[in-house]
C-alpha cells in the first residue's frame, strides 16, 4: 500500500477498497463509540456503534496524516514533518536571545522540538513546585492598536 499526502490534514492510501487489505486498514483504524450500545440509534440499527477514521473513496481509503504512524504495519511511512531547521542552528538562536535567566534544559529541548518540526503544540508547567503559588495576570484595557504597537516594537 502507498500512502500519498493530500494536503495538511489527509492522506489517500492507494488501494482497492473492497480488498482484504483496505477492510483490514478500516478495522485497525475505528473505535467504539462510549455510549455505543446505550444509545437509541444504534440499538434501532440506525448508527454504528463504531467511529471510522478512514473514508473510503475511488482510488482507495482516506486517512488522517496524524495516524500515518500508527500504519507502519501496513507497510506506511509516517510523513516527515522536519522543517530543515539543524539543531546547531538552534542552539545558535537560543545563545543569541538576551534572556533574564538561565533556561532549564527541559525548556532548551522544548524549543529545540518546536522550531525542528512543522507542527507541534506544546503544553508546557509554569515550574512552580508550590501548590499555593498563584499566578496573576494584569490584562489592562488596551487597545487592538497598543497591541499592535506593542508588538512592533
Amino acid at each position: 500500500m502507498e500512502a500519498i499526502k493530500v494536503n495538511e490534514t489527509y492522506s489517500l492510501v492507494k488501494v482497492n477498497p473492497k480488498s482484504r487489505e483496505a477492510q483490514n486498514l478500516i478495522e485497525f483504524l475505528m473505535v467504539q463509540r462510549p455510549d455505543a450500545y446505550f444509545n437509541k440509534m444504534v440499538k434501532l440499527g440506525f448508527q454504528s456503534p463504531f467511529k471510522y477514521f478512514t473514508a473510503p473513496s475511488p482510488e482507495g481509503i482516506v486517512i488522517y496524516n496524524g495516524h500515518r504512524f500508527l500504519l507502519s504495519s501496513f507497510g506506511i511511512d509516517k510523513i516527515d514533518e522536519t522543517s530543515g531547521v539543524q539543531e546547531q542552528e538552534v542552539l545558535d538562536f537560543i545563545k543569541s536571545v538576551s534572556l533574564p535567566f538561565e533556561p532549564y534544559d527541559y525548556q532548551v529541548d522544548t524549543i529545540k522540538k518546536c522550531l525542528m518540526n512543522n507542527k507541534m503544540l506544546i503544553k508546557s508547567c509554569t515550574s512552580c513546585l508550590d501548590p499555593n503559588t498563584e499566578i496573576d495576570v494584569d490584562i489592562p484595557g488596551y487597545t487592538e492598536q497598543e497591541i499592535k504597537e506593542m508588538l512592533d516594537e
